[in-house]
């Protein structure tokens, strides 16, 4: 997994948070306002926070779905160029393998 994208994403959140929290405390602003621009502001920060890290969930899914099917088409090739001797050697190994895992 790449950690420079999760850094930018926690510094992204952190710069919204804090943005938020800067404008509530030093804005001096009377008490009705303040309800409706913390409301307005938390829910602003908290929607942007939300899509910045489900986004990227989405391209680690692509990512890992993209990886998988390279993973079938390259195993599928190489089953395929076994000759008939290789594909019964094959078959035995993967029933001995299966057999140990069922036994344990």
């Amino acid at each position: 997994m790449n950690l420079i994208p999760q850094i930018i994403r926690l510094a992204a959140t952190a710069i919204i948070w804090t943005a938020l929290t800067l404008i509530l405390v030093l804005g001096n602003l009377d008490s009705d306002t303040i309800v409706w621009v913390t409301l307005i502001l938390g829910i602003v920060a908290g929607l942007s926070t939300m899509y910045i890290w489900d986004s990227s969930r989405n391209k680690e899914d692509s990512n890992a779905e993209s990886a998988k099917r390279k993973r079938t088409r390259a195993t599928t090739r190489l089953i395929e160029a076994l000759d008939e001797d290789e594909v019964v050697q094959l078959e035995d190994l993967l029933a001995a393998r299966r057999e140990d895992r069922l036994s344990e």
